[in-house]
């Protein structure tokens, strides 16, 4: 299973970014707070529903949300539809039985996505699917 592309949004230090993968060897450099770490979180809160070691159900906290959509909520009208959440897609090729349309771009692919938002009881809320 390779992973072709990960788009990651308001999590973190990632408002909207998409990281695409070749199918040989993919090295992060970066300096020091540039987000190399940031993205290993996020494919690993994307494929195996952990942050830092823990399940996410134990880790879900505003400290995961990105700052810009928070304070684009706070600026804003504050109506619980723009309240923010964080999506992160993984896109994996070759994995027929995670094929579907359920992604940001409604192309008919293959992957997984972890969705954390806070649901309509104002309550943080994970969602997982494969695509």
């Amino acid at each position: 299973m390779l992973i072709k592309k990960l788009k990651v949004t308001n999590f973190k230090k990632f408002d909207n970014k998409v990281f695409e993968f070749n199918d040989d060897i993919n090295i992060v450099v970066g300096d020091n707070e540039s987000g190399k770490s940031t993205l290993l979180e996020a494919l690993e809160l994307c494929l195996n529903l952990n942050y830092r070691g823990k399940p996410l159900a134990a880790s879900i906290s505003t400290d995961l949300f990105n700052s810009n959509c928070i304070q684009n909520f706070l600026a804003g009208d504050k109506g619980q539809a723009s309240l923010p959440e964080i999506l992160i897609e993984a896109f994996i090729d070759e994995e027929p039985n995670l094929k579907g349309t359920n992604n940001s771009d409604s192309d008919d692919v293959a992957g997984l996505f972890v969705r954390i938002y806070v649901n309509k009881h104002l309550k943080l809320t994970r969602h997982w699917r494969l695509k």
